[in-house]
């Protein structure tokens, strides 16, 4: 009852009032029922935990800033790896739609989930937009796990050209998981209207693994994409130029075309259930913390 309550207050407007390691651990012990040792940490779950508190470089604030991201990317990578942003704005009533094609993406910049997809402006639910965006914009995604590098980035609203691959390729995501630079597999996810969402984990070769998060269902159906090697060898590009002990980097292809999703660099939260448990383990072997 006592870490239901310090839960709940740490996700409340009190929660600010808690120290960084404090809602951590107490977020942690809540998922899993045991606090993580941040002295000597093993599984993986447990090292994003440590990197929340320790690895704070100032170059991650440039990463997860929707728009500031896609700069360094194409400084990288070339245009050609990024979604074409059609304008940014600082509020919702700055966005003229005359300007905007008839479908596009409206998205946060600085936070995870505040995105509306526009398919057809005629039928385009403007109110319900505004909320969820303007929700986004008042909202400091860093309260949400103490995910430090959020907690600096500037509020604004992008829009970006609507991907129009030519089959469903667009609705998969490729996230490659990257430890101290170096990629060791990469997961497929699918987003499943009225389901639970489905996600496949895979070695580099393509070869699915023998586990999976337990708030997804296995993945039912999945392309390997012909330009995984590519694939792989940008999301190494991106690890180094991050300079992070983990990174995911996420990946769109229709299997010629790749572009440039985003970097997460605490999947989950680092509270991310494996089933069978002991990948958490296994995954926390990849990742070396520069501890003392």
């Amino acid at each position: 009852m006592k870490n239901k309550i310090i839960h709940f207050l740490i996700h409340s407007p009190f929660g600010r009032f808690f120290s960084d390691k404090t809602a951590i651990i107490y977020d942690y012990q809540y998922t899993f029922s045991v606090g993580p040792d941040l002295n000597n940490p093993t599984g993986f779950n447990e090292k994003i935990q440590w990197i929340k508190l320790y690895d704070r470089k100032n170059d991650y604030i440039e990463w997860v800033d929707k728009d500031l991201a896609k700069k360094k990317v194409s400084a990288l990578l070339g245009e050609k790896a990024i979604i074409k942003t059609l304008g940014i704005w600082k509020s919702f009533d700055d966005i003229d739609f005359s300007l905007l094609p008839n479908r596009f993406v409206l998205k946060c910049t600085h936070d995870s989930g505040s995105v509306v997809i526009c398919t057809n402006k005629d039928c385009f639910d403007y109110e319900k937009a505004k909320n969820i965006l303007n929700k986004g914009l008042r909202h400091n995604h860093f309260y949400n796990g103490r995910e430090w590098a959020y907690k600096r980035v500037k509020p604004a609203i992008i829009a970006e050209e609507f991907l129009d691959f030519e089959n469903s390729f667009s609705l998969l995501d490729y996230k490659f998981f990257c430890f101290n630079g170096e990629p060791k597999l990469f997961y497929i996810s699918k987003s499943v209207p009225g389901s639970m969402s489905e996600m496949s984990f895979f070695d580099l070769k393509g070869n699915i693994l023998p586990f999976k998060r337990k708030d997804h269902k296995q993945l039912q159906n999945y392309i390997i994409p012909q330009n995984l090697d590519e694939m792989i060898e940008t999301s190494k590009k991106l690890a180094i130029a991050s300079r992070a002990l983990f990174v995911r980097v996420d990946l769109y292809s229709n299997g010629k075309i790749l572009l440039f999703s985003e970097l997460t660099f605490y999947p989950g939260n680092g509270l991310l259930k494996f089933d069978p448990s002991e990948w958490d383990l296994k995954l926390g072997e990849y990742l070396q913390l520069p501890l003392e």
